[in-house]
């Protein structure tokens, strides 16, 4: 039976060995603060440590970071454990941060702050700062009291409007600058037709019911790992929360990695477990599925109940510890000492309402509604500048999508507590510089603020017609953060194949050729991206929106599986050359986490439609069963030698009779769509050279038979992408694919894009049919089936190319 860990240490002969197995160190992939490593094991080894690198990490775990411009350090940390007679070792490999660069402050903006009459007046607690060196950041600000003899009325108050200044101050570390926040009371907001149009779309898209067809990439993904997730033992996914409410474990082995028993992350695993197999249950309808989901759901009911009583945990409260993190957070501790433990409830609630909603396992709202209440009276106990403290704390305050969570939970309770709570996770370091369009994301965690994006966008779109004492955050700012923010990350923070991230960091704006590294690209920051892009296509559905989308799960997500049905993803994706992917099995990273859910979760973007089901979307290009309101269809892709050209096709069968607009997303890798529409009268039609609509795609409105047919085709374009830091490094892409050269070389290959041009133009079908062609003795794959073989993503313009 398959499990999500190795083998047990118990099992182990030598237990110096299984002393070592045991150890556990935390997050080694970003690490800026010391190491506490243990001198002796469970059984009494002594473990003697070594660092080949002690200028930066000394044998104790003492953590020197690097000056800023010397680049991070990859260093191997050895431990050698003795045990009488036995003898062990093993090698960790250690990432240490660089320390951020910060120029001189140069100029600090005002603050500005739209409020509709009649309410009070919150400006953001951070303004806007430019640098000397040409980059942005924010700095804290501390305003006057909101008094009549504080406020001042600006000399531009007209019609409607009424404007007031605020005076206050901003800080950066001993400077202090003077700051003004221009606070703006609206009787009428121009923008709010806008807004009520973007929330009315996104109440009224939802995806359409897909069933993967077995000749896809995707679809084998999905069988591989829905054959891992049934394999897995439950009562291993459950040993620490059983643990941790002093019930019977089963004999149930204990979890590795990120979910050892004295990981302070642990838990998360668990959540993303539940969730993987409820997306699977509705992907799929096996009932063994839901069987493992209400297994599950009721033992962590159990356990829930268990630390209330036996363990003296407040009602509700449901974890795989106590609630000894949070009062650490809330006293200022920092990481290692805390690890994120409001990420672990979002993975835990969120897979909680995973069950409720896509499995249909009622309990598991019960047992959400306990964590939710939990969650809030927390919170609400803490000021709101206490709470801004904690979520500031690197790694220890971060808290993943629990803001989404808790607007999930008022959705499907209506209880408004739950949505009052999601404002309490509010950032306004993140979200007032993306509302005016401010890029100050370099030195950021990716996936800690990606999900907070979602979440404005979330509480936006659900909850923003609640009456919350003032206390929700301006909509019209939530929306417009999460605009500019994704238009930011896609445009000047994104790899060749949508990643985003170096070392979980978002580095500075356009430095892509700067950042190719072993952890480039981590998974889990492709996964929040996905679900902050589909959140936006449903308020404003554009295809600039459903390119991006498709590109990461093509190029990025469907690359991180190991395609062995051992449950295996990648943590970063290694762009540099002659990278090669490794696969979490048992570690337990957060992206083995959400990769348990990536083979199932996006399927659900493959097509859309309006809640009355007369506008339908084909966003994805891939083959599968669609079951819609007002119709049903199958979208296949043509495989056939006799196929003229280099055209792509594909077919959408009508399934079910319906009068309906049909959109087909024109994707931006291709040219010369055209359809080919064949009704089953026998009448056709086609249409040669079509050109999207202004949202990127092509329509078509017709009362629709059983066995029409739209055939739809386009000639896919080779394109070279230029790194805008280094124009010498490029990446190249044919149709839907990076493309990537297979070589074990460890320097950047030069290439002619012509010779790879003319030769997968000229072997189209081969690179359709085998996924590869060699040029110049190079060959090159699609970057999604690069497993097992040393690759680069990019490569150097040859000094043969011809520059103008």
């Amino acid at each position: 039976m398959t499990k999500i860990q190795k083998r047990d240490s118990n099992s182990f002969v030598n237990p110096a060995e299984a002393d070592i197995q045991e150890i556990y160190l935390g997050n080694l992939g970003t690490v800026d603060a010391n190491i506490q490593l243990p001198n002796t094991g469970h059984r009494g080894s002594e473990f003697i440590w070594s660092s080949d690198d002690k200028l930066y990490l000394s044998d104790d775990g003492t953590v020197t970071r690097p000056l800023p411009g010397v680049g991070n350090r990859h260093i191997h940390l050895t431990v050698k454990a003795k045990l009488n007679k036995n003898q062990s070792s093993k090698i960790f490999d250690v990432t240490v941060l660089e320390q951020e660069t910060t120029s001189e402050v140069v100029r600090v903006e005002d603050v500005a702050c739209d409020v509709m009459n009649g309410k009070d007046a919150h400006p953001s607690n951070v303004a806007v700062a430019e640098r000397a060196d040409g980059s942005y950041s924010t700095l804290p600000v501390q305003w006057q009291p909101v008094s009549e003899a504080n406020a001042t009325t600006s000399n531009n108050t007209t019609g409607s409007q009424n404007n007031y200044i605020l005076n206050g101050t901003a800080y950066d570390n001993e400077k202090t600058f003077p700051v003004k926040a221009i606070i703006t009371k609206h009787t009428i907001d121009n923008r709010v037709e806008d807004l009520h149009r973007a929330r009315l779309s996104r109440l009224g898209n939802r995806p359409i019911k897909a069933t993967l067809i077995q000749d896809s990439d995707l679809a084998y993904i999905a069988q591989e790992m829905s054959e891992y997730l049934l394999g897995v033992d439950d009562d291993h996914i459950l040993v620490n929360f059983r643990m941790a409410a002093g019930i019977d474990t089963h004999a149930a082995s204990v979890m590795t990695g990120w979910d050892a028993p004295d990981s302070k992350l642990r838990g998360h695993t668990t959540g993303h477990y539940l969730s993987a197999l409820s997306l699977a249950y509705q992907c799929t309808n096996n009932n063994r599925f839901k069987q493992k989901i209400h297994y599950l759901v009721s033992a962590l009911m159990e356990c829930q109940k268990q630390l209330h009583l036996k363990k003296n945990c407040e009602e509700g409260f449901l974890a795989a510890y106590d609630e000894r993190p949070f009062e650490l957070l809330e006293e200022g501790a920092h990481y290692p000492d805390v690890w994120a433990p409001y990420y672990t409830q979002d993975k835990i609630l969120s897979g909680l309402l995973d069950a409720y909603e896509y499995a249909q396992e009622s309990q598991a709202l019960s047992v959400a509604s306990g964590m939710g209440t939990w969650i809030a009276n927390r919170l609400k106990r803490l000021s709101p500048k206490h709470r801004a403290t904690m979520w500031a704390t690197y790694i220890a305050g971060e808290f993943g999508g629990l803001c989404s969570a808790l607007v999930r939970l008022y959705r499907f309770t209506g209880n408004s507590t739950f949505a009052e709570t999601a404002t309490y996770l509010h950032n306004d370091k993140l979200l007032y510089p993306m509302s005016r369009d401010v890029d100050t994301l370099a030195g950021m965690h990716a996936n800690q603020h990606i999900p907070q994006v979602t979440g404005a966008l979330d509480l936006f779109t659900y909850a923003d017609d609640l009456e919350m004492g003032g206390s929700l955050p301006a909509y019209s700012t939530s929306f417009q953060a999460a605009q500019h923010f994704w238009e930011i990350c896609v445009k000047h923070h994104t790899f060749c194949q949508g990643g985003i991230g170096e070392t979980e960091m978002i580095r500075k704006p356009d430095e892509e050729a700067g950042n190719i590294t072993d952890k480039s690209a981590e998974n889990c920051a492709s996964y929040s991206m996905m679900k902050l892009t589909q959140g936006l296509f449903e308020s404003t559905p554009n295809s600039r929106y459903t390119n991006y989308y498709a590109r990461v799960l093509r190029n990025h997500i469907t690359a991180t599986f190991s395609r062995k049905k051992d449950g295996g993803s990648t943590y970063f994706f290694p762009l540099r050359p002659g990278g090669i992917c490794t696969y979490d099995t048992s570690e337990n990273t957060c992206c083995h986490g959400s990769g348990l859910e990536n083979a199932f979760r996006f399927q659900s973007m493959i097509a859309t439609e309006t809640c009355q089901g007369h506008d339908v979307r084909i966003n994805l290009y891939i083959p599968a069963l669609l079951q819609g309101t007002a119709g049903s269809f199958k979208l296949e892709k043509v495989i056939s030698n006799q196929q003229s050209g280099r055209r792509i096709a594909f077919t959408l069968s009508i399934r079910r009779p319906g009068n309906f607009l049909i959109r087909l997303r024109y994707p931006d890798y291709a040219t010369a769509f055209s359809l080919n529409i064949k009704h089953a009268n026998g009448k056709s039609e086609e249409k040669d050279n079509v050109e999207p609509d202004s949202d990127g795609y092509v329509s078509i409105q017709c009362s629709w038979e059983t066995d029409d047919m739209i055939l739809i085709s386009w000639v896919p374009l080779f394109r070279v992408h230029h790194c805008p830091d280094d124009p010498e490094i490029i990446s190249l892409a044919y149709g839907p694919d990076v493309m990537a050269a297979i070589s074990d070389k460890q320097d950047f290959l030069e290439v002619e894009p012509s010779h790879v041009k003319a030769a997968v133009e000229l072997n189209h079908r081969q690179w359709i049919d085998q996924g590869k062609v060699t040029v110049d003795g190079i060959t090159w794959m699609p970057i999604n089936k690069v497993a097992g073989h040393r690759f680069h993503a990019y490569v150097k313009l040859s000094n043969d190319h011809d520059r103008g």
